[in-house]
């Protein structure tokens, strides 16, 4: 069984490589959700004689069994894990928007979703808008 690692928000390629010449319409790509099997968006293209490719999405983070099928025939399956891409997010945050409001720091994606929250505190440990000496993610 292959381990297959992706980041969220990445277009990630996905070949597969066959013995036989197969119809790349045929081939679908699948993942185990509880005991049944659906099918996952992913459209496979012929690159060259026996190898396909198929561009994976996901816009949420998980660990999943995914297997590849040809006219309901299973031809490999594999584990994908698909991480949170940190430089994305880094990206949304720089020219994303952030607003402070009731001893909170808010930062909002370039959508205007919010990615994440801090309790700001003062010096002393108190919560405080001003004169921030220590934040935490809440």
């Amino acid at each position: 069984m292959y381990s297959i690692t992706i980041y969220t928000g990445e277009k990630t390629p996905l070949f597969l490589e066959t013995n036989i010449n197969v119809n790349a319409d045929d081939l679908k790509l699948q993942k185990l959700n509880g005991n049944e099997w659906e099918n996952i968006e992913c459209t496979f293209i012929n690159v060259v004689d026996n190898v396909y490719k198929c561009d994976l999405l996901f816009n949420e983070t998980l660990t999943a069994l995914i297997r590849v099928v040809y006219k309901d025939t299973e031809i490999v399956k594999a584990i994908i894990k698909v991480k949170e891409n940190i430089l994305q997010k880094i990206y949304e945050m720089e020219f994303g928007t952030w607003e402070i409001k009731d001893n909170k720091m808010h930062f909002y994606d370039t959508k205007g979703n919010l990615l994440a929250s801090f309790a700001l505190y003062d010096s002393f440990g108190n919560p405080s808008n001003e004169s921030v000496f220590l934040r935490k993610k809440i």
